[in-house]
């Protein structure tokens, strides 16, 4: 019986696509021989690893969505991962191009995220009292949903400055700024996990739908 039609009835459309089943087909052929029977076991196991490279980015996307909100989970580098996992299940998805391209964004987006904070605050002329607060702000209003990670930031560093006695005034402007550069960073993180899942999603549709 022939290779090719052991393959198709073992691995449904749907499980593997065509274009796999082609170049399964035209490497048994090219080995046969004493060797048929040893890589007829192959494809059996090869689908089941695809498989855990698309659960493993599935989890790495959703996380990473997460992580771009919240401040404890590096929510890029996370995303990041997902398209490597995408490179392992089938490279014709994503190019080499994309990774570089990616991953460059990924470290600007991870140093802005770090730095951001800390120069709109110095430029709003506030302490290390404020960036402090808006990150226990951040943290704190992470359990009061939406509106408590939009205006957690905003209020943190509006008490971090008015306990070191800092002028209403300017801490005000401090305040004001820290949340200027929380929302910033946090649409750049966003957007980059998102267009991810996003080129995730695709992948999913054009392999099995």
């Amino acid at each position: 019986m022939d290779i090719c039609y052991i393959i198709t009835k073992i691995f449904p459309l749907s499980s593997f696509s065509v274009q796999r089943k082609l170049q399964l087909c035209s490497t048994f052929h090219f080995v046969g021989g004493t060797h048929r029977m040893v890589l007829l076991l192959y494809p059996i196991s090869f689908p089941i690893m695809e498989y855990w490279f698309l659960i493993l980015g599935a989890i790495f996307a959703i996380v990473g969505l997460v992580g771009a909100i919240v401040p404890a989970l590096p929510g890029p580098p996370l995303s990041y991962i997902t398209l490597w996992m995408m490179w392992l299940f089938n490279r014709d998805d994503v190019s080499t191009l994309t990774l570089v391209v990616m991953g460059i964004l990924m470290i600007l987006i991870t140093i802005l995220d770090y730095v951001a904070p800390v120069w709109l605050t110095k430029f709003g002329k506030g302490t290390k009292a404020g960036i402090r607060g808006a990150t226990a702000g951040l943290i704190v209003g992470f359990f009061f949903g939406p509106l408590g990670l939009i205006f957690g930031p905003f209020i943190g560093a509006l008490l971090g400055e008015l306990l070191v006695s800092t002028p209403f005034a300017t801490a005000l402007k401090v305040a004001f700024m820290s949340f200027l550069a929380f929302v910033l960073t946090t649409a750049l993180k966003v957007v980059y996990c998102a267009v991810i899942i996003g080129m995730f999603v695709k992948m999913l549709v054009v392999q099995f739908v």
